[in-house]
């Protein structure tokens, strides 16, 4: 067959690209044995293409799809769309309070570590769905094979070398700037904490050698944090491909809340391996 077609068995979606790469008006149906079912005009296309965008939204948005449109849908299957994945993300973010428990003796030596936690997990997060919103938009729209995947992950752990190297920079002089500044509420006992526990209290700008250490704690699993989430967020959609899923089911919200295991881990792992090396 040297025409475009579609097989009746297929699933609808990949008419899309069929007809977007050739320009066809219409698509032919076409049965394993060569005969002609019939045909998809340009207005079923479009009626899938818009069905399809909905639901990778709402899935993106950690919504299940409902198969009415929102205004004539129920409150009651309005909520059930809701609860799902608000409980699927419940539990998964359990394990930030338990990582937080876990690392007690970082927070007690320096407790001022738990007040850059939203930053870092909410920048991490943020890395990572950007990442799954250009893998799964690249998926969608454009020919992406299997041969492809490695190159797919291998761009973003580039990337996100530099953003996390240019991010973490930044970073370095922000908490410097919070920390000696009203910006962030150092009290004297968090300061003399500082100071006796890593060993400062008697250099003559210990403070400041306590601060340029919290920075770089703080950046070092900033710069990290950003690598990977790069990283695992563009294998994720693939793995969800390969395995015949929606890759819009790797949603921003999932990516997040596993985004900010992640980052905890390397956060208090960091500032464990420095405090011992001091101590």
């Amino acid at each position: 067959k040297d025409f475009a077609y579609i097989s009746p068995i297929a699933d609808k979606e990949q008419a899309v690209p069929i007809c977007e790469e050739y320009d066809l008006p219409v698509l032919p149906v076409v049965s394993k044995a060569g005969e002609m079912l019939g045909i998809l005009t340009f207005d079923d296309v479009m009626d899938v293409l818009e069905e399809e965008n909905t639901e990778d939204v709402l899935k993106q948005g950690a919504v299940s799809p409902t198969q009415r449109p929102y205004m004539e849908n129920k409150i009651f299957n309005i909520a059930r769309s809701y609860v799902i994945w608000l409980i699927v993300l419940l539990v998964i973010n359990t394990f930030t309070g338990i990582i937080v428990s876990r690392f007690e003796s970082a927070l007690l030596t320096l407790p001022i570590l738990i007040s850059f936690v939203p930053a870092l997990n909410d920048s991490t997060g943020n890395s990572g769905s950007q990442t799954t919103s250009m893998v799964i938009r690249a998926l969608t729209t454009e020919n992406v094979e299997k041969k492809d995947y490695l190159k797919i992950i291998g761009k973003e752990a580039l990337t996100g070398l530099i953003t996390g190297l240019i991010v973490a920079l930044f970073n370095f002089g922000w908490v410097m700037l919070e920390l000696n500044t009203p910006l962030l509420n150092v009290t004297e006992s968090m300061k003399k904490t500082l100071l006796e526990d890593l060993h400062f209290q008697n250099l003559a700008n210990g403070i400041q050698y306590g601060y340029m250490l919290i920075a770089g704690i703080v950046s070092a699993a900033l710069f990290f944090g950003i690598l990977f989430s790069k990283i695992f967020a563009s294998i994720l959609p693939l793995i969800a491909k390969v395995f015949h899923i929606d890759p819009a089911l790797m949603s921003g919200p999932l990516v997040s809340s596993l985004m900010d295991i992640m980052t905890l881990l390397l956060y208090f792992g960091i500032a464990i391996m420095v405090i011992d090396s001091i101590n």
